[in-house]
């Protein structure tokens, strides 16, 4: 198991017992409206909360502070989530990727990005969408 996973593993165990209580992020997902979670797959929507807690838990460890879950929803947002979806939807790309839903599409660049980062450490987003519709893009 690499580092990266042992580091965040507490963090999502801790938010896996939110049951009795609404998670921060959907909370914020609900009010800035960006997805309805209510229409996710319990996969997708458990895949996209712990996108943000790895986001978060990476913005707390970079910064040395604790930081709050709308700006680290926000940051995800505008850093994360926009980039690899503007370029994913670029018609070139999605012809390649075929049926997939948006956030399908994201949930799988993101995971191939996650993976290409340890072997190419400044990687960008577009590069991680074209690296992955030359060889997983169907």
């Amino acid at each position: 198991m690499d580092q990266y996973v042992l580091d965040i593993l507490p963090v999502l165990l801790h938010n896996r017992g939110m049951n009795n209580e609404q998670n921060p992020i959907e909370q914020i997902l609900l009010e800035k409206n960006w997805f309805d979670l209510k229409t996710l797959k319990v996969h997708e929507r458990q895949s996209l909360l712990n996108h943000i807690e790895v986001h978060r838990y990476l913005l707390c460890k970079e910064a040395s502070a604790d930081i709050p879950w709308l700006d680290a929803v926000e940051s995800w947002f505008m850093e994360v989530w926009q980039p690899i979806s503007r370029i994913a939807e670029q018609p070139g790309y999605q012809k390649k990727f075929g049926d997939k839903t948006k956030l399908e599409l994201y949930l799988s660049i993101s995971e191939h990005w996650h993976y290409m980062k340890s072997a190419q450490p400044e990687m960008t987003a577009t590069e991680a969408v074209e690296h992955y519709s030359r060889f997983i893009g169907s």
